[in-house]
């Protein structure tokens, strides 16, 4: 149906003519029964705040995941290295006596070489160890 012939079927309709207190007693019923108020948005919100706590912990709970993986990626890595750096040094001491640097003086150095060592009665106690009046 055209605009046309359906603004000729509104016109032909009758006129109504309603009172002058209309408006006035449709507003009046309005104000008698309030709108109600629904629980949905509240809902909605609780719903929304709740994923959102849920999507923190979960957040967290990756996160927290992640660098423990870190962590102990890095500590391999570390221990590897500490295990080359013992080796090596293993490697190092089995080619070299065991002397011991003790200082040295404008004349001379002291050096002690642990295989000449002997067992002594008492024995001998390291300087951090001994009571102090023994040094």
């Amino acid at each position: 149906m055209k605009d046309e012939r359906l603004d000729e079927i509104i016109g032909s309709l009758p006129r109504v003519r309603v009172s002058d207190d209309f408006t006035a007693r449709v507003l009046a019923r309005i104000d008698e029964h309030p709108a109600r108020r629904h629980g949905f948005p509240w809902m909605a919100a609780a719903a929304i705040a709740l994923c959102v706590l849920i999507a923190g912990i979960a957040s967290q709970h990756f996160v927290e995941k992640k660098q423990r993986e870190e962590q102990l990626q890095a500590a391999r890595v570390e221990q590897a290295e500490i295990e080359r750096e013992l080796r090596e040094v293993k490697r190092l001491s089995a080619r070299t006596s065991p002397v011991v640097y003790l200082g040295s003086t404008m004349d001379a150095d002291y050096l002690v070489d642990l295989r000449q060592l002997h067992a002594t009665d008492p024995p001998v106690e390291p300087v951090s160890l001994a009571p102090p009046n023994m040094y």
